[in-house]
């Protein structure tokens, strides 16, 4: 997808505050290698066979027992499994095969103490697979997924765990969440519907050769139950909507997603709101320390994280410095849930410098301030 890149300078006294605004991934994504290996935890021959796994650098179970091709977990009791990742542009993807046996016990899925799901049951009788995106989560090193059981009965019954890496491929080149589509085109972009709202429509590009590949979109309601799900063959423009006014979407208020496969294979997650959301985040600015009066431009980063992808102002206040003047901008971040805009800072005076850098959305609400400080020195 083609982003406007729109340029905002700021004058100070010995010192200029450029910025650019350009999205790209808040998170590059992780995987275990370059080789696109799954690791994997594997009950599928118990009683009669042993344990397989790759890659695990270890797992525990708190009460479970041994069941036939799977592992039983009461509830109450969860399954942990750490691994390690190095950084990559990749996706991660956390796959689970596994049942609720006679529908009376649930999981929740967590991934280094985040919860991606909770309450979530399998829509059939018997045994299937679920797929989780899990790269925002993982940190470097030494990661963990717990599946943890709740409910009154079970047991729930896990056949296999694995986590696989999967290169987000070309064959999609555009996508976003919309309201309509004119002339195979979306009208407008967004990340944020209400329930009064006819649809929300996610629209796809697609890249020339995978014309004719089989399309799909599963839309994932924030309890991480598939609440739809359909396909087509690829055209070069393509789109698929849940309803939301009256019916009962409309009433699941929280953090949607829409994931993209083709040919079966997983692509990308494309998240939205239904329902109001929350005020924006910071999640991290990235600027060295030190900088070099020399009027050479160094440049910096603010990650941002906005549930309403609805960012529409980000102000420059001075905390301290000798010579600088408050600022904002519009980054050209409309409809992006997660993202990223660069700025640029140079100096000519040497000074310490202190911003509270603070982000609004469309309705005013404001992120927790951020604090970013430099130096400005002469060498």
């Amino acid at each position: 997808m083609l982003h406007r890149i729109t340029r905002f300078c700021f004058l100070a006294s010995g010192l200029v505050l450029g910025l650019i605004s350009l999205t790209t991934p808040a998170n590059p994504g992780l995987i275990i290698s370059p080789t696109e290996e799954a690791i994997y935890l594997d009950f599928s021959e118990l009683p009669v066979g042993g344990i397989s796994a790759r890659g695990i650098q270890g797992w525990q179970v708190e009460r479970g027992q041994v069941g036939e091709g799977c592992l039983q977990v009461l509830p109450g009791g969860f399954l942990d499994i750490t691994f390690g990742v190095a950084t990559v542009h990749y996706q991660f993807l956390l796959k689970v095969v596994h049942r609720s046996n006679r529908g009376n016990a649930s999981l929740s899925v967590f991934v280094n103490s985040s919860r991606i799901t909770s309450g979530f049951v399998p829509s059939q009788k018997g045994f299937s697979e679920n797929v989780w995106d899990v790269v925002s989560y993982l940190t470097r090193g030494k990661n963990r997924v717990r599946l943890k059981v709740d409910g009154q009965a079970g047991p729930y019954e896990i056949r296999r765990v694995e986590l696989v890496s999967a290169p987000r491929l070309q064959a999609i080149e555009a996508h976003q969440m919309t309201h309509d589509v004119e002339g195979n085109r979306p009208v407008g972009k967004t990340a944020s519907f209400s329930d009064r709202d006819r649809r929300a429509l996610c629209w796809v590009k697609m890249a020339q050769d995978a014309i004719g590949r089989r399309l799909e979109w599963w839309f994932y309601a924030p309890s991480g139950e598939l609440y739809f799900r359909t396909s087509r063959l690829a055209d070069r423009y393509n789109w698929a909507w849940i309803k939301i006014r009256g019916r009962r979407a409309a009433e699941l208020r929280g953090k949607w997603r829409v994931d993209l496969f083709l040919n079966g294979r997983y692509q990308l997650s494309v998240p939205f709101i239904i329902g109001k959301g929350s005020r924006p985040q910071i999640l991290g600015i990235e600027f060295p320390s030190v900088i070099v009066a020399d009027g050479r431009k160094n440049q910096g980063r603010v990650h941002f994280y906005d549930p309403d992808g609805d960012v529409v102002r980000a102000k420059f206040e001075v905390v301290r410095a000798v010579h600088f003047s408050p600022s904002s901008l519009a980054p050209d971040v409309e409809g992006e849930v997660s993202g990223s805009f660069r700025f640029y800072i140079y100096a000519r005076t040497r000074q310490t410098v202190t911003l509270k850098v603070t982000l609004y959305d469309s309705q005013g609400n404001a992120s927790e301030p951020y604090l970013l400080t430099f130096q400005a020195s002469k060498s």
